[in-house]
């Protein structure tokens, strides 16, 4: 609970202040208020009798108190917990480095932020505060009975000791089901995943008998960890309930025994049992809930696990350089790059790069598909960092040195693969941040999106539903151009961004960033469009990684090399 408590200190020591010291030193007074109580009635002392209901009063409002506090606190904690948790282990997710975020599958952050955290706080959070609650109950109790008659109150304990003896040797066998019923979990959520996300591709492909027949296998597997966890949890159970019965069968048997000889009184007995009922509960749920709080611990493991493996943030770093704005050029040094992979020799995507992006000029990007332009796009971003081979810098600036934050104020990219919100079309184009109406409408008009616009009655507020199911494919990469043109970055790179539109409109689009003055732009592009290339102040021609010829449509053309024989292969398609 060490790294817990810190994401809410003051509720988590009131409820263990409350649960593991007021709720039971409560429940001792109430045993010994109750032997007075029965030994004042035995020996018909009214006095005595009156006090003893009065105080027994007393002490039964002070422990519903106490109990209430003790649930409302822990419950505020968990409550505290689990928005602060929660949040935390999404910023994580979302500041980790591209490679390794890639690296996982969706299902298991899906699990993760869903099933592993729950178990967490329903099995790990819950528990601890249930172990304290009872282990002090149990405690309390056992010393009750000393001070009432210690004779008894050995046994009893001996025979208390047995079950949790027991569920110790259980506990590796209850972490190790845990951790293989999570993993079932998580891979039942990535299979429902896949086939939902993939729903065309199943229908297309006429496979649904064996996408059926994997959900089948996944959810068996499932559903067999868990029961088996809960074979586990009934045994533990069963123990506990059989211990807590003998318990009470020592307590009865010896305190009669103890009454016939005159070593205890009717009063004495009766507190005893009393006491004996607050060992016996806590025996049966001691049991659980400390493999309940082993399986929880297997969660947390898992889920730190996940962590470590995406723990590679791309975060902002006061010690890194901010950058206000771009003056003259981005240059690429002795450009190398292999993604990294984990399981296979690394493959070269990118070889002895070099290249000169001056301000305010126009670039077209183009080559044969896996040339290795995507990827060069991705390293303007910082997507990823080049740790050996070459060097990119902004204004003579290194690019692994400057302030995420203020590079995106300078940089923005359009991707071919566009994500769409279940959101209105204005949050689409926004993304949650504040822009006038004039920049709004300003990037609706230069991405196309005006018809879209007005050809309904709700304009920007037109909910475009889950991944924009309700735009078409074009729609869609507009409202990503419209996304990069309103933020009005210095610098605008656009992978593939019109390839779903027809030639009409990827010529009105191009045309309105060509026209963007002071605005530097990178396009790549398959659309081998004459008209277009001309306008575009330089052509980078990349083939197998590196860069084979660089110039205006005209030098290229007339050298009659890669640019023109591409041109050529296109026009005679």
């Amino acid at each position: 609970m060490e790294n817990y408590k810190k994401y809410d200190k003051l509720n988590y020591y009131l409820a263990l202040f409350f649960s593991g010291i007021v709720y039971p030193f409560i429940n001792l007074l109430l045993a010994l208020v109750l032997k007075r109580l029965i030994d004042s009635g035995i020996a018909r002392n009214v006095y005595e009798l009156e006090n003893a209901i009065f105080v027994c009063l007393l002490v039964c409002i002070f422990l519903a108190a106490a109990v209430f506090t003790s649930e409302l606190t822990k419950n505020r904690f968990v409550n505290n917990f689990s928005k602060k948790y929660r949040r935390h282990i999404f910023n994580e997710i979302i500041a980790s480095d591209l490679n390794e975020f890639s690296n996982n599958s969706t299902g298991d952050f899906l699990a993760t932020m869903t099933n592993t955290v729950s178990t967490i706080e329903e099995k790990y959070i819950k528990s601890f505060f249930s172990i304290v609650s009872n282990s002090s109950l149990l405690l309390f109790s056992i010393i009750g009975m000393f001070m009432i008659n210690w004779q008894l109150s050995i046994p009893v304990l001996i025979v208390s000791l047995v079950p949790i003896i027991v569920m110790s040797l259980l506990g590796g066998k209850m972490q190790a089901k845990q951790n293989l019923a999570l993993t079932q979990q998580n891979a039942y959520v990535s299979k429902v995943k896949d086939a939902f996300s993939g729903f065309l591709v199943i229908k297309s492909f006429n496979i649904e008998k064996q996408i059926s027949k994997e959900f089948q296998n996944g959810n068996d597997k499932r559903a067999d960890s868990e029961f088996s966890l809960s074979e586990l949890n009934n045994i533990s159970g069963s123990i506990s309930n059989f211990s807590g019965y003998l318990v009470f069968l020592v307590a009865y048997g010896l305190g009669m025994f103890m009454v016939i000889n005159g070593n205890t009184s009717i009063g004495g007995v009766t507190a005893i049992v009393q006491l004996v009922n607050f060992i016996v509960m806590p025996l049966s749920k001691l049991g659980l809930e400390m493999n309940n709080k082993k399986a929880g611990l297997a969660a947390s493991k898992t889920l730190n696990q996940l962590l470590e493996k995406v723990h590679n943030p791309v975060k902002d770093n006061s010690n890194y350089l901010k950058l206000n704005r771009f003056e003259n050029e981005i240059k690429l040094t002795n450009v190398s790059f292999s993604y990294p992979q984990h399981d296979e020799a690394e493959k070269t995507v990118l070889s002895n790069i070099n290249l000169q992006i001056e301000k305010g000029k126009k670039y077209a990007l183009v080559g044969m598909s896996g040339s290795g332009k995507t990827t060069l796009l991705k390293l303007l971003m910082r997507y990823y960092k080049l740790t050996k081979d070459g060097n990119i810098s902004i204004d003579s600036v290194n690019i692994n040195n400057i302030n995420l934050s203020s590079l995106y104020k300078l940089i923005n990219i359009v991707q071919q693969d566009v994500y769409i919100f279940d959101n209105s079309l204005a949050y689409n184009i926004m993304l949650g941040k504040s822009f006038t109406d004039k920049e709004l409408n300003y990037a609706i008009n230069k991405a196309g999106l005006r018809k879209l616009v007005d050809g309904n009655s709700k304009g920007v507020d037109l909910n475009v539903g889950e991944n924009g199911k309700a735009l078409s494919g074009g729609q869609k990469q507009r409202i990503s151009i419209a996304r990069a043109l309103i933020r009005k970055t210095p610098i605008l790179l656009m992978d593939e961004a019109t390839s779903s539109l027809d030639q009409k409109n990827t010529t009105a689009i191009e045309n309105a960033i060509l026209e963007i003055k002071d605005l530097t732009s990178i396009v790549v592009t398959h659309k081998l469009n004459p008209n277009l290339l001309q306008k575009y102040d330089a052509i980078i021609f990349m083939k197998d990684g590196t860069i084979t010829e660089e110039g205006s449509y005209e030098e290229l053309m007339k050298q009659k090399g890669d640019l023109y024989n591409l041109c050529s292969l296109t026009m005679i398609n």
